[in-house]
């Protein structure tokens, strides 16, 4: 109501003093509530500004006075919800672009480039981190929308001194021209961090990721030694938490500079972070003494860090009994208690198959059976299901050559890989073993399940083809005019998606 009224007073005499007045006052005191800790304070500050800008809008002498100040104001808001009243100044701003002088503009560009380098929140806050990305991506979207803009007049502004991980982050964003002796300035800052983290914000980490990953090749062609030593600084002393919450970032960057499958430098960085971390030690103790579940974090990074840098097994070969102890605590404990693990046993599970061969992994799946069925195979189905796909006869002779086990499983097989990219070719592999298994599966489920799977068969690239078993069983279905085979009209195939 407050904001109504306020609207209402501004726009009944727009172009008098008091109105003039009024409006300085109310922006100072929105700036004030913007910028209180209170998050209904600055909620009331922000809102209030909506309404300044509501006057603002066709008032030309007022927005060219005010306009710029709450810009600024608003962009040191520390609220999320300040990204979307910013985007509604800056629209104003763009509408009546032809109001500001070259000076002007040129001012309203160096303090909002200014405040986006100001080290005045805690960015070891996941929230704060939120707040200022969207400020980055907020602030880039307006530059790019002024015509004519020179992105490269942005890099003259920023003081990389000033706050170092907020400037390179904005830069690398905006993918702003460097030129080579500010690259060269900022590689050499990189390599004096004390990148070993121990008590640093993830957002260091992360925008020193980003400014490598996006100046990767010119970095490599003008300094190619000491970039090369600053990536295996910082990647062989991440911890495992970091390698967790930035992994894609990790996986950018190494692609720029790593692109030759078991390069010796990718080894030598595994191996330096292999031993900092005392891997070997946490994989022996939890071969040793079951569960241990202080190692999930370091457990899940050794997954990362293996399948990213496609790391041989001779490096780490303490990791090629995991899958013998997971069997083991399965049938010591039980899924019940496990259920709060299955994360964490997954990630040792797929460590350890991912170096066995195909042989390996059926005795495996053989020697779960004889214990305890095919439960500890379903339970990690996640898992196995990988390589279900990649090799179907292990389905095919799971059990010298009988399809029963294979068909109790075949649901959550199916659901389990429908999880996973798919392409055409895993499509027809999937499809042909459930054509093949159709004969059995058919006498050992219930129609819900049939019903089921077939729905599931809807969402791979390719569907079974009308003379496949399965179809050939719903077809049937559908005319003996059972009650339940009007269900079975939607799996049908049509015409191009038929193979």
């Amino acid at each position: 109501m407050m904001s109504d009224a306020l609207e209402s007073l501004l726009l009944s005499n727009p172009g008098s003093e008091v109105t003039e007045q009024l409006v300085r006052v109310t922006a100072e005191r929105a700036g004030v509530m913007m910028a209180s800790k209170e998050a209904t304070v600055r909620s009331g500050g922000l809102s209030i500004t909506e309404t300044l800008l509501s006057a603002l809008k066709d008032n030309h002498l007022l927005q060219t006075k005010e306009l710029p100040t709450i810009l600024t104001l608003i962009l040191e808001t520390e609220d999320l919800d300040a990204k979307n009243t910013f985007k509604t100044a800056y629209k104003i701003l763009l509408e009546n672009l032809e109001l500001y002088n070259e000076g002007k503009r040129q001012e309203i560009i160096n303090k909002l480039t200014k405040n986006i380098t100001k080290n005045n929140t805690d960015m070891s806050q996941e929230v704060f981190v939120k707040i200022f990305k969207n400020k980055v991506y907020v602030t880039l979207d307006l530059f790019r929308d002024i015509p004519n803009f020179d992105m490269q007049s942005v890099c003259e502004i920023i003081n990389i001194e000033e706050c170092f991980e907020r400037a390179i982050y904005f830069i690398a964003v905006g993918n702003l021209e460097l030129s080579d002796e500010n690259l060269e300035v900022i590689l050499n800052k990189i390599e004096d961090l004390d990148l070993k983290h121990k008590g640093r914000d993830v957002f260091v980490v992360e925008a020193v990721l980003k400014i490598l990953e996006v100046y990767g090749s010119r970095l490599v062609s003008k300094n190619k030694e000491k970039t090369f030593n600053v990536i295996k600084n910082l990647i062989s002393n991440l911890p495992a938490r970091y390698i967790i919450h930035l992994q894609k970032h990790v996986k950018s960057c190494m692609r720029q500079y790593i692109q030759t499958k078991g390069d010796p430098r990718i080894i030598i960085m595994f191996k330096d972070w292999y031993q900092k971390h005392n891997i070997k030690n946490i994989v022996e103790n939890i071969n040793k003494d079951n569960i241990h579940k202080e190692y999930t974090t370091d457990i899940k990074a050794l997954k990362i860090y293996i399948e990213l840098m496609e790391i041989p097994s001779y490096v780490c070969d303490d990791v090629l009994n995991l899958n013998n102890t997971v069997l083991e605590i399965y049938m010591e404990n039980g899924e019940n208690y496990i259920n709060l693990y299955k994360d964490y046993l997954s990630d040792m599970l797929y460590i350890a198959l991912r170096y066995k061969t195909i042989e390996e992994i059926r005795q495996h799946i053989l020697n779960s059976h004889e214990m305890c069925g095919l439960n500890y195979v379903k339970y990690f189905v996640e898992v196995y299901s990988v390589y279900f796909l990649k090799n179907l006869h292990v389905l095919y002779n799971l059990l010298a050559n009988d399809m029963t086990p294979v068909c109790l499983m075949l649901n959550d097989i199916l659901k389990s890989i429908l999880k996973k990219k798919m392409d055409v070719e895993d499509s027809i592999k999937i499809l042909e073993l459930i054509d093949s298994a159709w004969p059995i599966y058919m006498t050992q489920s219930t129609f819900q399940d049939k019903h089921t799977l077939l729905v599931l068969t809807t969402r791979l690239p390719i569907q079974l083809s009308n003379d496949s078993a399965p179809i050939q069983w719903a077809l049937t279905t559908i005319m003996e005019g059972r009650v339940e085979g009007g269900k079975l009209i939607g799996v049908l195939p049509g015409g191009d998606e038929c193979r």
